[in-house]
């Protein structure tokens, strides 16, 4: 676990977002002082202007860059950003479990490639209650490799899992005819330098049935899908080429309180076998 000099609500969220990184499986990053910087920058100039989004408009107070790229360059950035997540929810922990409870964000925090990463937090009462935690991604070194070559979102033998996943809370909506689904689920694999997957079989089941629950899988169009696979596949136009080695699975439905689910993943990989069967369990919600 790297060290760093944050405190308070900073702190908490670099030392949650490591957790998570650690047990996912790719590697914690370390803090840096230019995209701290330029995180910050960035969750000032929403909340000093009351607005919300990745960009930045030059005519409006506090612009430091258009894009998080242009932000980590203004601060002297020398290596390159690889992601910006934003999450508005109560500054801290909270602040990063609600970036691991979504699909696109959910992959910008766990992003495998990244090794350092800045954090910015302010907040506004005016004219309404208005928090920014701005998380910047960047790398010193070309073509990093996770810690190890499957990771995935929610982690073996996970507890507490929150069973129900609202799609419009995430922008944009992974599913907008989904007005409720279950925890977004993420499988990634990094053979062949992040090869497109070939997926041959992907299920979720509640650990005592034999049943799998049906489930809708997100994939970039690279990811190729056996006709076999029991899912509601969709070419996500968000997806870019980045998300190539990974697939994202939601529950069609929310899953059931205090549950062990199941996940099956057999696929390959630049030719290679590659798959992962897991197990987590959701929280008790009543």
């Amino acid at each position: 676990m790297p060290t760093s000099s944050h405190t308070g609500d900073k702190l908490a969220a670099f030392t949650r977002l490591n957790e998570a990184r650690l047990a996912a499986g790719v590697s914690a990053v370390k803090q840096n002082a230019q995209l701290d910087a330029a995180a910050q920058a960035h969750a000032t100039y929403q909340v000093r202007n009351y607005v919300v989004g990745h960009g930045e408009d030059p005519n409006k107070p506090w612009f430091t860059g258009t894009n998080h790229a242009a932000r980590a360059t203004a601060q002297g950035y020398s290596g390159r950003t690889l992601a910006e997540v934003i999450t508005y929810a109560t500054p801290g922990i909270e602040a990063i479990e609600s970036l691991l409870h979504s699909v696109y964000h959910l992959h910008g925090l766990l992003e495998p490639r990244a090794n350092q990463v800045g954090l910015g937090v302010d907040s506004t009462t005016t004219p309404a209650l208005l928090n920014s935690t701005s998380i910047t991604l960047g790398t010193t070194t070309a073509n990093l490799l996770p810690a190890r070559s499957i990771w995935h979102w929610p982690t073996d033998l996970q507890m507490g899992v929150n069973p129900r996943f609202l799609p419009s809370s995430e922008l944009p909506n992974p599913a907008p005819d989904l007005p409720v689904s279950g925890t977004p689920i993420m499988f990634c694999s990094s053979e062949g330098n992040y090869a497109p997957l070939e997926v041959l079989r992907a299920a979720v089941k509640e650990e005592k049935s034999a049943t799998p629950i049906k489930i809708r899988l997100l994939r970039h169009p690279s990811v190729s899908v056996d006709k076999a696979v029991d899912a509601q596949i969709v070419n996500d136009d968000n997806l870019t080429a980045t998300h190539r080695s990974c697939i994202f699975l939601l529950p069609i439905a929310e899953l059931e309180p205090g549950k062990p689910y199941r996940v099956e993943i057999e696929a390959t990989q630049a030719g290679n076998s590659t798959g992962k069967t897991w197990t987590f369990t959701t929280r008790n919600v009543h």
